[in-house]
């Protein structure tokens, strides 16, 4: 069974914020927690996303979080990139949502100009 619930629950975030986030209806999202249907190999990689695991964790194959570090594996970031990461890993899953929103209009803003 898919720990979805289990880890949203611990999150802190509600049904209805995840199934935004995943831009799903919260029905489906519960039918993926009740297990009655399963998320798709795209969902499964988004919630894997937001709940900062491995998918592996989320559909039970390993206990560990497995906590990926996407960004910098190849230790590349200058110090300003490493505390903006630090700081991101500070907020909300809805915050750091949010600025994804802004980053996202901020680069293609410059990018039209």
């Amino acid at each position: 069974m898919l720990k979805i619930s289990e880890i949203r629950k611990e999150k802190g975030i509600s049904q209805k914020e995840l199934a935004k986030l995943l831009n799903v209806s919260p029905g489906n999202l519960c039918e993926w927690e009740k297990g009655r249907i399963e998320p798709n190999i795209f969902a499964l990689k988004r919630l894997a996303d937001i709940f900062e695991c491995s998918v592996d964790y989320l559909i039970g194959r390993e206990n560990d979080l497995g906590y990926v570090n996407i960004i910098d594996n190849n230790n590349n970031l200058n110090l300003k990139e490493k505390e903006l990461v630090d700081n991101y890993r500070k907020l909300s899953i809805l915050e750091q949502d949010t600025i994804n929103t802004q980053i996202k209009a901020l680069a293609n803003k410059n990018k039209n100009s």
